[in-house]
């Protein structure tokens, strides 16, 4: 069985997607952003944290998240970037996790996109 997200957000109605996806014992979070500050760690902490938020919604804690993607644009930011995924996921079972630069992100004042994968089957 597939369950999707509702479109809550204007630009998931206006872009054709939703936030997560529940299929089987799958999650899949689409990627999340934030404006909310200007610098690469504020906008990564606060990515995460939406990102988490959605997967919550749908039943997956960050114990059951497997895969972790981040999407990047400043070079000199993948030390502090990671120390931020550490603040989320340092505990003893991370997830797997890919970082990759990339020239740019959808707005020119993004720095982040965070994406990720939980596994619900050992505990729900």
């Amino acid at each position: 069985m597939i369950h999707r997200l509702p479109q809550d957000a204007p630009w998931e109605v206006d872009y054709g997607y939703t936030k997560a996806v529940v299929a089987g014992p799958w999650v899949l979070v689409s990627g999340h952003v934030s404006l909310e500050q200007e610098d690469s760690v504020g906008q990564a902490r606060a990515a995460f944290r939406d990102v988490l938020a959605t997967a919550k919604r749908v039943g997956a804690q960050p114990s059951d998240v497997v895969r972790v993607r981040i999407f990047y644009t400043e070079t000199d930011d993948a030390d502090a970037i990671s120390r931020a995924f550490k603040e989320v996921f340092g505990g003893d079972h991370p997830p797997a996790a890919t970082m990759v630069r990339v020239a740019s992100l959808m707005l020119p004042q993004l720095k982040i996109e965070i994406d990720l994968d939980a596994y619900l089957g050992n505990t729900h």
